[in-house]
């Protein structure tokens, strides 16, 4: 197990197509929220004391709107995790006695939500072939590369005939949403990917254990619906979709599906955790 007192953290901004500037050995704060919805996960990052060269590099891509997205990693020590990831949709920088703060501001998805489609899919066309093609629309008109997780979910969508066909119009993103929504399939924005789940399933990956001895804080919390409330020692594991295991008295059902997590850290402040509303898997 790492060692869950030497908090670290460090923030990449990627500007144009090629430059990366890194952020690391500095007081980082965070509050960061993803889920199950299509609304795109949101981001709220400061750094303490950037250096003259780096602040004045993102002073001049703030001017011609060359930051493409924001990655956040955070951990212990040299161990760090994926924890956020998001296109930049606001900065500022200010002064607290002889500290300087850079908050960077963000929201997942931002870049892929605002695209428009006008489109007939004739009499006909098969369900599966639109999704494809909304989504192949999606990946070549966005200004960044966009991966699919769970891509397999597209196989298993029926391919059934529109009779009337579909005629596509609007914002991109809304339009595949409604279409996956009628088949139950839920889309959502994961870290600059779009992450396709069947809302009854989970991702198809290791399930997650957690105790009172690896990561589990406090006592979880009963929601409606067979819903729980739970909160952990921060960690890039836990994401929307993902299954979980828990070990409570206070639980009689010990399998979860993720739908909210939030990461809330400062590396020299009190908090460090992880908190996530889970659905009965």
């Amino acid at each position: 197990m790492p060692d869950r007192f030497n908090r670290s953290a460090k923030v990449q901004i990627s500007i144009g197509s090629t430059k990366l500037v890194e952020i690391q050995n500095l007081r980082i704060a965070f509050k960061t929220s993803a889920s199950l919805s299509s609304s795109g996960g949101e981001g709220d990052i400061s750094i303490w004391n950037v250096n003259k060269t780096t602040r004045g590099i993102i002073e001049e891509s703030k001017q011609d709107k060359t930051i493409k997205r924001i990655t956040l990693f955070a951990g212990y020590g040299s161990s760090l995790s994926l924890i956020y990831s998001g296109n930049l949709t606001d900065r500022t920088f200010k002064k607290e006695a002889t500290d300087g703060i850079l908050q960077l501001l963000c929201k997942d998805g931002q870049n892929q939500k605002s695209l428009t489609i006008n489109k007939n899919y004739g009499p006909g066309t098969g369900l599966r072939d639109i999704v494809r093609d909304l989504m192949k629309t999606i990946q070549d008109r966005s200004p960044e590369p966009v991966g699919i997780i769970e891509e397999n979910v597209l196989k298993l969508i029926p391919n059934t005939k529109m009779n009337k066909g579909l005629h596509a119009s609007g914002l991109l993103v809304k339009i595949l949403e409604d279409v996956l929504n009628d088949v139950g399939v839920e889309i959502s924005f994961q870290n600059g990917s779009i992450q396709l789940m069947f809302s009854d399933k989970f991702l198809e990956e290791t399930i997650i254990d957690f105790t009172s001895k690896t990561g589990l804080l406090g006592k979880p919390e009963k929601l409606e619906d067979g819903r729980i409330k739970f909160r952990s020692q921060l960690t890039g594991l836990i994401k929307p979709g993902k299954l979980v295991r828990l070990e409570s008295d206070e639980i009689a059902r010990s399998r979860f599906t993720c739908e909210t997590v939030s990461h809330d850290g400062d590396t020299r402040g009190n908090v460090w955790e992880t908190t996530s509303e889970a659905r009965a898997a």
